[in-house]
């Protein structure tokens, strides 16, 4: 039976879509056998086909590198082995990366409804709400005006925003916005808005911006410090975990002898970086700068002393 992709809903156009891009990615290198095998055991193969006719198989690859810019390519020097061409791209690219994987995981609870109770995925707080609507902001340049009420402040407040872009941290979403009456950057948590609305004027994004450098000297969503040099020794099973998971990218190898491993890192040492040092407990010795290493201490000082009353 022939596969008509034109019949298909654009739902089940995606699905198929990204499930062939994870089978190829996930597998590196993969015959076009091994894609018909896997294909034929996929809950997506409806028609129980026990192949992805030929045909079909070009048209989805077209498919795919016009909606997500993925290169299935051919090395027919090896027997038609399928890879994905631009893989170190894509590797590089977060967003990208993000996307593939949110879908290749909703087609595997898709496939998998049994194992539904076995697969936990962390929750993200109901911020996703006004996700939408900024992203649609920064698209078309539009001003917003937000009612936020942060951890610290015991009233809201309105605020006027020009987006500039959103970032995901520890399972909140934020947006960076330039408030024009001030001509300063802040973070806004999506999770602490009440409401939000478009102001009706405009703003234009400075070519020049660019959001990843923009962030490049943080740990975490906070602004408020200037990037130093931050040396830690770190026991050797914990640099293990760092070294495969680094805390920013600045991060390197400076030394190690058989009990503790030296990481060097660039970055500005927030709120938000202090406190992923702090959850590392005795594991991790901060040993420069001083006043940070001060700070720390001055802290577990008054922990201790918390616990002793």
């Amino acid at each position: 039976m022939k596969s008509n992709l034109c019949a298909m809903t654009p739902i089940t156009l995606f699905k198929r879509y990204v499930w062939l891009i994870d089978t190829i990615y996930s597998a590196g290198t993969i015959t076009k056998e091994e894609i018909d095998s896997r294909w034929s055991r996929s809950s997506l193969n409806d028609e129980h086909e026990s192949r992805i006719p030929r045909r079909t198989f070009f048209r989805q690859k077209e498919a795919i590198q016009e909606l997500f810019g993925v290169n299935i390519a051919c090395d027919k020097s090896r027997g038609s082995i399928y890879y994905i061409e631009n893989r170190d791209e894509i590797d590089r690219d977060a967003i990208r990366q993000w996307l593939i994987s949110t879908f290749s995981v909703n087609n595997l609870l898709t496939e998998r409804q049994h194992l539904r109770d076995k697969i936990l995925l962390e929750d993200i707080p109901s911020g996703q709400k006004y996700l939408t609507r900024i992203i649609d902001a920064i698209d078309h340049g539009e001003q917003l005006s937000i009612t936020y009420q942060s951890f610290f402040s015991d009233e809201a407040h309105d605020v006027i925003i020009e987006p500039y872009c959103v970032k995901l941290f520890k399972q909140r979403w934020y947006v960076l916005g330039h408030r024009p009456e001030k001509d300063e950057y802040r973070v806004y948590a999506l999770d602490r808005m009440s409401s939000l609305s478009a102001t009706g004027a405009t703003y234009s994004i400075p070519s020049d911006f660019d959001a990843e450098s923009f962030f490049a000297d943080y740990y975490g969503v906070l602004l408020n410090r200037n990037v130093d040099t931050v040396v830690l020794r770190v026991q050797n099973l914990r640099a293990k975990y760092l070294c495969s998971l680094p805390l920013h990218h600045s991060q390197k190898v400076v030394r190690s002898d058989e009990q503790y491993t030296w990481l060097e890192l660039h970055v500005a040492p927030t709120f938000d970086f202090i406190q992923e040092i702090r959850s590392l407990g005795n594991e991790v010795r901060i040993e420069a700068p001083a006043y940070l290493r001060d700070e720390l201490l001055y802290d577990y000082r008054t922990s201790q002393e918390l616990y002793n009353e």
